[in-house]
């Protein structure tokens, strides 16, 4: 077939099949809004939950332990925290949750949140914080929709007052556990917990420090006991567990005849202390949980998920990297605070993305650019090397954008361009003779003609195609084929069709629908990365040398009778020039962009 019918051929179908998803999408949304409408009087009739004169829709969200088990064959998925306020931070914790049971605590009393946390997975219970005299709306809400068989109030009068028993349902059975002190509290509370075989020691002194254990007792279903050097010494909630199970937190009230050596849990530093109980505690977990260290609210209410807390900062160290490449975790829980950077730099880790020389560590690659000669001037090498890696069977590449944009088109109009190109040329006649130069270029490295694919988005409005790109990557991937992925980066890239691609790959990778993919950077923005998220690529042999000459060739080869005018090398004849000056160099390579921020 001819290559120029080809080519009209495939963007037209193209255009039809997107044309035809339209309409589907428009109809699918039409018989969806009328089924809704149809139907939202008789669910609200049988998912609302009558309590306590407050009507709240039974939360559908998936809990931790369906995440996981939904993830187990899969990359896995990014969830992010959310929570405005004091209250609702426990409120999405508890909502993740198949809790039977509240545990209701003082929302100013950190000691006693703490010594919740435990006692809230002994019970099956989420722990909710409230007012010292009222429960707010918000925390109704959430104690109607679990409807719970029991209520459990934690601390005395002074921190949890009786007229709040007045806001529970009378039908509902009620608990309160206090003390004449916190060390007290502590013993009622372990008392409560019957059966345990592990347990913390703690010093009411390290209060801000000592939430770094909540999480492991939490999935221990451990007391945690607030003592003194003197009670440690006759204290039966704690002598009546195994020495090796006793763990200690302040080292003021370590006593040889209570504790091995190896109890004492070291919490001064806390920002790194997280990972020494993560390696004693999670060796193998399903999630981690990225948060904060200066937030001690989410610490506590993060705890109810009972996974390893890996604390945010500027740079991660070689014991969190080991950690984090040791835990085999799948899913993240990501404070959205935090800055995506970081949650990157998790996710190289977890995918093994180191930088260095570019290895291809999938079976297959798959390239998507915006315009038609963007392999060429940033990727050869990368491309070439995917090609002689892999094979060019399991290499494929994906045009984004038409090519009907370029400002050379207007001087062709002009007729001052060239006088070989005809000012008579359409747009689309325009858009054509550059698809025919790409698929020239791509004929060089042996790409086969079902490798390729147009999306056919109109130049400069790739931000206004989010969705429908998103979607097309989506079917791409929805073959179970294992990519490699490259594309044009967005850190420092004006060119706007290039910055919206790289950000919806940003996306992808962030949310975990991908798990490898390498961003191509322009030289300028290459130069300002940090070089340890630097990647690079070269042409290794004299034969693929001249392959990629070749390659470069078709921008600049002039047969009108094939649909060839030489219009690439006319475009961006200085970038071409740098090409050849630069031929080595086969792009600018890295993995994802950590340490840069999202601003830039």
């Amino acid at each position: 077939m001819n290559k120029k019918y080809r080519n009209t051929r495939t963007i037209n179908l193209r255009r039809k099949k997107r044309e035809k998803r339209k309409k589907r999408k428009k109809i699918c949304a039409t018989i969806i809004a009328m089924i809704l409408i149809v139907s939202l009087g008789m669910i609200s009739k049988q998912i609302y939950v009558k309590n306590h004169s407050c009507k709240v829709l039974v939360n559908n969200e998936q809990t931790v332990e369906e995440i996981e088990q939904a993830t187990e064959n899969l990359k896995g998925k990014t969830i992010r925290l959310k929570g405005s306020d004091i209250y609702n931070k426990y409120i999405e914790m508890s909502k993740s949750l198949k809790s039977k049971n509240i545990v209701l605590v003082n929302e100013n009393n950190m000691l006693e949140k703490l010594l919740a946390m435990p006692l809230a997975s002994y019970k099956n219970a989420s722990v909710l914080v409230i007012d010292n005299d009222n429960i707010p709306d918000d925390v109704k809400n959430e104690v109607s929709r679990i409807n719970p068989e029991e209520v459990y109030i934690v601390g005395n009068d002074t921190s949890i007052s009786k007229t709040v028993e007045s806001q529970i349902d009378s039908n509902k059975k009620i608990k309160r556990i206090c003390g004449k002190d916190i060390c007290q509290l502590s013993k009622n509370i372990a008392k409560e917990m019957s059966g345990y075989n592990t347990v913390f020691v703690a010093s009411e002194q390290d209060k801000d420090k000592n939430t770094l254990i909540a999480s492991v007792a939490s999935k221990l279903k451990a007391p945690i006991l607030f003592s003194t050097k003197e009670d440690v010494k006759n204290n039966r909630f704690i002598t009546k567990v195994e020495k090796e199970n006793r763990y200690i937190l302040n080292e003021g009230l370590f006593s040889k005849e209570k504790f091995n050596d190896e109890s004492l849990i070291d919490i001064k530093d806390f920002n790194n202390s997280s990972i020494k109980i993560n390696n004693k505690f999670f060796t193998k977990s399903n999630s981690i949980i990225i948060l904060d260290s200066k937030e001690q609210e989410d610490i506590l209410a993060s705890s109810m998920l009972k996974r390893p807390i890996v604390f945010y900062k500027d740079n991660i160290t070689e014991d969190e990297k080991g950690y984090l490449k040791n835990s085999d975790f799948r899913n993240i829980y990501f404070e959205s605070k935090i800055p995506n950077e970081f949650l990157e730099k998790a996710l190289n880790i977890k995918n093994n993305l180191e930088p260095g020389e570019l290895k291809f560590n999938k079976p297959k690659a798959a390239f998507f650019f915006s315009h038609q000669d963007d392999v060429i001037l940033f990727a050869h090498s990368a491309i070439m090397n995917a090609v002689k890696e892999l094979g060019p069977e399991n290499v494929k590449v994906v045009l984004i954008n038409r090519g009907n944009g370029s400002f050379v088109y207007k001087r062709i109009k002009s007729g001052k361009l060239s006088p070989k190109i005809p000012s008579t040329m359409t747009l689309e006649e325009f858009a054509k003779a550059r698809t025919n130069e790409f698929d020239r270029e791509l004929d060089s490295y042996g790409i086969p003609d079902e490798n390729r694919t147009y999306l056919d988005i109109p130049d400069s409005s790739t931000k206004e195609h989010i969705d429908e790109l998103r979607t097309d990557i989506r079917e791409f991937i929805s073959d179970g084929q294992d990519y490699q992925f490259f594309t044009f980066s967005y850190f420092k890239e004006p060119q706007s069709d290039h910055s919206a691609l790289g950000r919806v790959f940003r996306e992808l990778y962030d949310n975990q629908e991908i798990d490898n993919v390498y961003f191509v950077n322009k030289p300028k923005a290459y130069e300002a990365l940090d070089k340890d998220v630097k990647f690079s690529t070269n042409i290794k042999t004299d034969e693929d040398m001249q392959t990629v000459r070749n390659a470069m060739n078709s921008y600049a080869v002039y047969e009108p009778e094939n649909g060839l005018y030489g219009i690439g090398i006319i475009s961006v004849r200085d970038m071409f020039e740098t090409l050849e000056y630069n031929l080595q160099n086969g792009g600018y390579i890295y993995g994802t962009i950590p340490g840069q921020k999202d601003s830039n």
